[in-house]
Order: structure tokens, then C-alpha cells, then sequence
């Protein structure tokens, strides 16, 4: 009959703890890159309204604004804006999607502030300008070095609603400038789903509305 001394008994028992532990951390990893490339899927996602403004990221809405400033870039200052912002969470989707069908004009950067050299950063923002039936602007910002914001477009890039535009890592706040005369059909706390959820219903108005409004102008 095999038999250990006492030292080789103490071997094995540290050996078989490694081998468990092993087996435990194995597993965790790969249950976490599995949430990860769960995360980071590129669904093909039904375009519910081709004509509207639909979420370009799935999550929570936390706010929305009135009358606001984008600070970001001189060029837009002087115009006021409806502010959508949204909580891209940890365990929603990170991929960003455009919101309508559109031009990059621009892509503006802000490096934020460092807070402390190695975690914590403040606003860091990547904003995009998207000219298409109307200007729209979208800002993504983060506040650790864990979440970054990875662009896939570049200026002058045309893409269809829909396309990618950005990935969130680990998620992210993202802000949908849009124009002060366009309705807002969505409330705080509602669950957005990208490229499916209309933010507006409607960007333009039907050549019967613009007649009608022409013709009330006129009465007035």
C-alpha cells in the first residue's frame, strides 16, 4: 500500500489546496472574459424609425436638461440645447450606436482632470458632432482609468443610423445634445435600447405641417 511521510503529506494537501484554487480561479477568469465578449457583442439591432433619433447606447436615463451650453468647443457655445444623459451601466451593452443617419463634422477630446495619478480622472469627455437631418451632439465622458471610451469613426465619416460610432469599456455617461425646438418623447429613469429606442419621434416636419403652419402664420 502506497503511504506518504508526514512532510509528503503535507505536500500533497498544499498541492491538492493549488489544484482547487487553480480550478476556482480558472473558472472565474473565463466566466469574466465571457461576461466581457458578452458586453463587447455587436447585435444586429432593428431600426424601429428610420425618420427618428434613437438611443445610441443601451441604459438608463439619469437627467434631462433644458436650455443648456455645450462648453466643450467654442464653435458651439452661442447655441442652446436639450440635454438627454444616459447611464451606459456596467452590465448594459458598450457598443454606441449612431443616432441618426448623419456626417461626423467633429470629434472633440477633453482630457478632464486627474485626480489621482493612478484610478481616478474627472470628466474625461469624447464628443461627436453628427450633421444630418439635424445637428445633434454626443458626449461620452468616464471617471477611472477602467472606463475609457474607444472611437471608431473619424471626421468626415458617413454612416448610416445604427452603425457604430464608439465602444464603452466597462460603461460610461453619454449626453445627447439635441435642439431646443425638437420634442422630447422619453422620462427619467426609462430603459433605453440603442438603435431601437426613438429619443424623438420625429426630426422633420411633413410638407401638410409646414403648409398648415404657413397658412395659421398668415391668419395670425
Amino acid at each position: 500500500m502506497f503511504k506518504l511521510s508526514q512532510d509528503g503529506t503535507k505536500i500533497a494537501k498544499i498541492i491538492a489546496i493549488g489544484l482547487v484554487l487553480s480550478f476556482v480561479l480558472g473558472s472565474f477568469i473565463a466566466f469574466l472574459a465571457i461576461g466581457l465578449l458578452v458586453l463587447f457583442r455587436d447585435e444586429n439591432r432593428v431600426i424601429t424609425n428610420p425618420s427618428a433619433l434613437l438611443s445610441p447606447c443601451d441604459g438608463i436615463i439619469l437627467s434631462i436638461d433644458n436650455d443648456v451650453d455645450f462648453t466643450l468647443s467654442d464653435q458651439y457655445q452661442n447655441i442652446k440645447w436639450n440635454k438627454i444623459t444616459i447611464l451606459n451601466g456596467i452590465l448594459d451593452i458598450h457598443v454606441s450606436r449612431m443616432p441618426i443617419k448623419g456626417k461626423i463634422e467633429d470629434i472633440i477630446y477633453s482630457p478632464g482632470e486627474s485626480r489621482d495619478k493612478y484610478i481616478y480622472k474627472q470628466n474625461e469627455k469624447i464628443s461627436w458632432v453628427i450633421a444630418g437631418d439635424i445637428k445633434c451632439i454626443i458626449s461620452h465622458s468616464v471617471d477611472t482609468v477602467f472606463h475609457f471610451v474607444s472611437c471608431k469613426v473619424k471626421r468626415n465619416d458617413i454612416l448610416n443610423i445604427g452603425s457604430t460610432y464608439a465602444n464603452n469599456v466597462i460603461g460610461a455617461t453619454v449626453e445627447v445634445y439635441v435642439p431646443q425646438d425638437l420634442e422630447i418623447c422619453v422620462s427619467e429613469g426609462q430603459k433605453m435600447i440603442a438603435s431601437e429606442t426613438p429619443l424623438i419621434k420625429k426630426l422633420k416636419k411633413s410638407i401638410e405641417e409646414n403648409i398648415e403652419e404657413r397658412k395659421e402664420s398668415k391668419l395670425i
